[in-house]
């Protein structure tokens, strides 16, 4: 899982999302996995609905993890949706992004239900 996103979970646990599905074009792949560096285990966790190559992935305050941007596993065009995975649950159903993101956009979270994309020049937007 090469150009991946990964976020470290409350728990120590590693969550790892995306990466190279295919080189030139790029498009990213669907799959995700956990890492527990207590057992040296990955575990091969829900698809997602679309491959992401170079995404952003951000724990937001209530566990959930949310991925964002990267080139999809189709066509290898920016992925315009957001997916929030819950640990044992699975992905949420994509919703789309009020605007296009760059590849690997930084994000924070400021709220359970609010992400902030930053930009340059102190510039952000908010879905």
């Amino acid at each position: 899982m090469f150009c991946n996103g990964m976020v470290i979970l409350s728990d120590g646990r590693v969550f790892i999302n995306s990466g190279t599905l295919q080189y030139d074009p790029f498009h990213g792949e669907r799959r995700s996995a956990i890492y527990d560096p207590a057992t040296n285990v990955f575990t091969t966790v829900e698809n997602m609905a679309h491959g992401r190559w170079y995404p952003t992935v951000t724990e937001l305050g209530d566990g959930r993890v949310m991925t964002f941007s990267g080139l999809n596993d189709t066509t290898g065009a920016t992925n315009q949706t957001v997916e929030i995975y819950t640990v044992g649950t699975g992905w949420t159903a994509e919703f789309a992004a009020p605007f296009t993101p760059p590849l690997y956009p930084r994000n924070a979270s400021v709220a359970e239900w609010e992400s902030l994309r930053f930009r340059a020049r102190d510039q952000f937007q908010s879905f």
